[in-house]
């Protein structure tokens, strides 16, 4: 099961990336394509379409963004990506043991046992302080480790990941701060491109299209992860995310302690969801399990007996805990914010 669930992340964040990278490619060179007009008298040699060197570098690069030419370095420093790729092994393994030590155990029983609102409030401040240093040893690995060691290998010039959100007082600082990659590729081909063909009075429109388009891709990757459907992400984007940009509450200085409060407290729920779907009833009607969120009716099945034990999973230890729960809450909650 906890292969299928890193597999099936897997795939879905390299599908979202191959669809955000081939309608940069397309949207910036289709315009292009469409005004050269060719003539016989003329001395240009070829539409201005780019080379095929062009696209396939664009697919490694760390940008989500399309150019023709990106600023390169002259050489690679081969040992700066050893010494980065060394990092990510490095946090993988210490959030492993983050996860396997801390936050594992606290929801290991989850729909074995009728669940209470007590049982869910402890476990959710129990798992905030293990939950927000693995939630920024994934920002280091990923935003900077990962991204540094394949910018450092293609020789690519702008490391320009992410800002010091650690330093925003506002919320609509932090979102344009702690993921530069996203928030380019967000500006560039959806807010750009929304204020220049319908030209609103206002920025209110383009920045909840925006939201609306995180959101969406972030439930897509949990739906296609966990195989059912529960809009936390599509809340806390589209709705108190983005209502706190226009609020007094925005300039809140403590606003990034706020985000990742919230953040470990999807990461917690997300975890009890996750072990409470695997260990609860089916429903006969497949379309039915998507959308239901199983711990609502879970200490009903338990009650009259509907879960047997021998269908309940086992204890998988620190060795299989390594690669159990860390791979697939980092790709899928840290990677797309």
């Amino acid at each position: 099961m906890e292969r299928q669930t890193t597999d099936r992340a897997k795939v879905s964040d390299s599908q979202v990336r191959l669809l955000m990278k081939s309608y940069a490619f397309v949207r910036s060179n289709v315009p292009k394509t469409m005004a050269f007009k060719s003539h016989t008298d003329s001395k240009e040699e070829g539409a201005p379409c780019p080379e095929f060197s062009c696209f396939l570098y664009y697919l490694f690069a760390p940008t989500l963004v399309y150019r023709d030419n990106y600023p390169r370095k002259k050489e690679t420093n081969w040992l700066a990506v050893a010494w980065h790729f060394t990092e990510v092994i490095g946090v993988v393994f210490y959030v492993a043991f983050i996860f396997d030590r801390f936050l594992i155990p606290m929801f290991r029983d989850f729909g074995r046992k009728p669940l209470h609102p007590e049982t869910l409030v402890v476990g959710v401040f129990g798992a905030m302080m293990p939950g927000t240093l693995a939630f920024l040893c994934g920002f280091f690995c990923l935003l900077h480790s990962w991204m540094n060691a394949f910018a450092e290998m293609l020789r690519f010039g702008d490391r320009m990941f992410y800002k010091d959100w650690w330093n925003a007082t506002s919320y609509a600082a932090y979102y344009r701060t702690w993921n530069v990659v996203v928030h380019d590729w967000l500006y560039t081909y959806v807010y750009k491109d929304f204020c220049e063909v319908f030209q609103p009075k206002t920025h209110f429109v383009p920045t909840m299209l925006v939201f609306f388009v995180s959101a969406v891709v972030h439930e897509f990757i949990l739906a296609f992860t966990f195989r059912f459907f529960y809009p936390m992400l599509l809340l806390a984007f589209g709705g108190f995310g983005a209502l706190y940009l226009d609020s007094g509450y925005s300039s809140n200085p403590q606003c990034c302690m706020w985000e990742l409060v919230k953040l470990v407290s999807l990461c917690c729920f997300s975890k009890s969801s996750v072990s409470t779907e695997r260990r609860c009833r089916q429903w006969e009607h497949h379309y039915v399990a998507v959308v239901v969120y199983r711990e609502w009716y879970s200490n009903l099945s338990l009650q009259h007996g509907v879960v047997r034990q021998d269908q309940l999973p086992t204890d998988a230890g620190p060795v299989l805990g390594f690669l159990r729960s860390p791979l697939v809450e980092l790709s899928t909650v840290v990677i797309w914010k």
